[in-house]
C-alpha cells in the first residue's frame, strides 16, 4: 500500500515489491445542535448544488452554475478558509474587530469535538456580530461572503474545468480569465451512474472495498481501463473544445475541479495508453495538470504567490525510515539525501527527532516542507487523517492550528494525502487541502499509496527541475512534477498505480 499503514508492494533492489496512503453556512450553522462534528455531516448539500448547477446550465446560465457549485461543495473547506482569512486589512482600520475575529477563529479551530453546544453557539454569535460590524466599514461590505463569478474567473489564467455530475446531466464548465463568461460543454457520454461505477472500481483496485478483492495482476490493467474511460467520456471532449484547445496551444496549463464521484478519479492521467503508439491521446501529452478544491482556493493561492528569489528557501524535511509499530520505509534515507543536496541549509527531522511537538513547532518557521513518512486517510473522521511521526500522528486537526508565514511549497511524499473521504466526495477533507489552508500556494500530494522505492527518484527529479537557476523556484512546481512523472511513466508505462497518484494543487 506504499507509504501507508498496511504493507503492500514496494519494489526492492531485485525488482520485487513490498509495502510504502445559494446561502453560505455561517459560523452559527456549524454550532447548531447535532453538528458538533461537521466532518460527519451528510452530503445532501453538495448533491443539491450539483443538481441546481445542472439546471442553471440547461437554462443557459453557466456563470450562475459556477457560483452554485462554488457555494454548494467543499463547504467545510470554504468555511475554514473564511475563518483563516487574512485580517491584516481589517486590522489596519479596525484593530479591535480584527482581534475579536482572530480570537474567535482560534477557538473555533481548537482541535477536538468536546466543546459544548452552548459554547459553540456563543462563539458563533460573537463571530457573526463581528463580521456584521466589519461589513459596515466602507470597502468591506462583502467581507466573508462567497466570491462572485466576476472575481472567480480571475483565478483561471488558463482553463479551469469544473466537471459537474448530476442526474439532470453532466457538463464541464470552463472558466478562463480571458473570457467574460463560463462555457458549458455537454458531456453526453458521461452519466452519474457510470461515474459512480468507475469510482467503485477504483476503490476496489485500491483495496478500499472490503467486499471486493481484485487480484494484484489485474489492478494495473483495470486502472488503465478507467483512464481510457475518463478520456473517452470526459477529458477528450474538454481538450478538443475550441476555446480550450486554443488556450492550451498558447499555454499548456489546465486546472481540474470535479464533483461527485468524478472527484475521486484521476482526470490528470486520463488517456488511451499503448494504442497505436499515438502520443496525443493522453492529457499529459497536451497539458500540465493541476487540481484545486474550489476556484476560491485557487484565487487565494495566486494571491499568496510572490517573488521569493531574494529570500532563503527555509525547508523542513520530516523523514521516518522507521516508525514504531509500522512498516519500514528504507528509501526515505535516499530521499533525505536528495533533499540535503537541493537544500543544503535545510532542517531535517529524522526518526526519533521527528516528534509531534517538534514537527508542529518547526512548521511555523519554514517556508518549504517535505514529508517522507507514512500517511493515512481516516474515512470515518477525516479530521484524524494524519502523517505518522515518531511518537504518534500529526492530524489534520493538529495542522489546522499552525499559522506559518511566508510559505511557498509543501511536498507530501506519503500515501493518500489527497484521497479525501468516500463518504463526502465533494468535500476537500484531506491532508493536501489542509496544507493549502495553512497558506502554501503549491502542494504536491498523492491520490493513493505510493511506492517507497520510486519516491526518491520523483523527489530528486522534482527539485532538480525547480533548481535549474540556483535557488529552487516554487512557481515551476506543476511543470516540474509533470516532467518528473512523465520520466517515471516511461519506465513503468503499464503500471499507472505507480505513476498516476502524484498530483499538484495550486497556481
Amino acid at each position: 500500500m506504499g507509504r501507508a499503514r498496511a504493507p503492500a508492494g514496494r519494489r526492492r533492489a531485485d525488482g520485487t515489491r513490498t509495502g510504502r496512503r445559494r446561502r453560505p453556512a455561517s459560523a452559527r450553522d456549524l454550532a447548531r445542535p447535532g453538528r458538533g462534528n461537521p466532518h460527519t455531516a451528510t452530503d445532501a448539500l453538495p448533491r443539491t448544488g450539483r443538481r441546481r448547477a445542472a439546471a442553471a446550465v440547461l437554462a443557459g446560465r453557466p456563470d450562475e452554475a459556477v457560483e452554485l457549485l462554488e457555494q454548494g461543495r467543499s463547504v467545510l473547506w470554504n468555511q475554514a478558509l473564511r475563518f483563516r482569512s487574512d485580517l491584516s486589512a481589517v486590522a489596519a482600520i479596525a484593530p479591535e474587530l480584527a482581534r475579536t475575529l482572530e480570537s474567535v477563529r482560534e477557538e473555533i479551530n481548537t482541535p477536538g469535538d468536546s466543546r459544548a453546544t452552548v459554547d459553540r453557539w456563543q462563539l458563533a454569535r460573537k463571530w457573526d456580530e463581528a463580521v456584521r460590524q466589519v461589513r459596515q466599514i466602507d470597502g468591506f461590505e462583502h467581507f466573508g461572503e462567497p466570491v462572485p463569478y466576476s472575481r472567480l474567473r480571475s483565478a483561471a489564467t488558463g482553463p479551469a474545468v469544473i466537471v459537474n455530475v448530476s442526474v439532470l446531466g453532466c457538463h464541464a464548465l470552463v472558466v478562463q480569465a480571458s473570457a467574460d463568461h463560463a462555457e458549458a460543454i455537454a458531456l453526453d457520454d458521461l452519466t452519474a451512474v457510470a461515474a459512480a461505477e468507475h469510482a467503485d472500481l477504483l476503490f476496489a483496485i485500491l483495496g478500499r472495498r472490503p467486499d471486493v478483492v481484485v487480484p494484484p495482476e489485474d489492478r494495473n490493467p483495470l486502472l488503465l481501463k478507467i483512464l481510457t474511460w475518463l478520456w473517452t467520456s470526459t477529458v477528450s471532449h474538454v481538450l478538443d473544445h475550441p476555446s480550450v484547445a486554443r488556450a492550451l496551444a498558447e499555454n499548456p496549463r489546465i486546472w481540474w475541479c470535479a464533483t461527485g464521484s468524478m472527484a475521486v478519479l484521476p482526470l490528470h492521467a486520463a488517456g488511451r495508453y499503448g494504442e497505436d503508439g499515438a502520443a496525443d491521446v493522453t492529457v499529459s501529452a497536451r497539458a500540465v495538470s493541476s487540481y484545486t478544491p474550489t476556484l476560491s482556493a485557487l484565487l487565494r493561492c495566486r494571491a499568496a504567490e510572490r517573488d521569493f528569489r531574494d529570500e532563503p528557501a527555509r525547508q523542513l524535511a520530516v523523514g521516518l525510515p522507521e516508525t514504531p509499530g509500522m512498516t519500514s520505509l528504507p528509501a526515505v534515507r535516499r530521499e533525505l539525501t536528495h533533499l540535503r543536496h537541493h537544500f543544503p541549509n535545510g532542517r531535517q527531522l529524522v526518526g526519533e527527532d521527528a516528534t509531534r511537538e517538534e514537527v508542529l513547532v518547526s512548521l511555523g518557521s519554514c517556508s518549504w516542507v517535505h514529508w517522507a513518512c507514512h500517511g493515512e486517510q481516516d474515512n470515518d473522521d477525516p479530521a484524524q487523517s494524519a502523517f505518522h511521526v515518531w511518537d504518534g500522528p500529526v492530524t489534520m486537526s493538529d495542522l489546522s492550528a499552525v499559522s506559518p508565514t511566508g510559505v511557498e511549497l509543501a511536498f507530501l511524499s506519503a500515501c493518500n494525502t489527497a484521497t479525501g473521504t468516500t463518504r463526502l466526495v465533494d468535500e476537500a477533507l484531506h491532508l493536501a487541502a489542509t496544507t493549502q489552508l495553512l497558506g502554501y500556494p503549491h502542494v504536491v500530494a498523492t491520490l493513493w499509496s505510493i511506492e517507497d522505492f520510486e519516491a526518491p527518484g520523483v523527489t530528486d527529479g522534482f527539485y532538480r527541475r525547480l533548481s535549474t537557476t540556483g535557488r529552487p523556484r516554487s512557481a515551476g512546481a506543476a511543470q516540474a512534477l509533470h516532467e518528473s512523472i512523465e520520466e517515471l511513466r516511461r519506465s513503468a508505462a503499464d503500471e499507472p498505480l505507480v505513476w498516476a497518484p502524484y498530483v499538484h494543487f495550486g497556481p
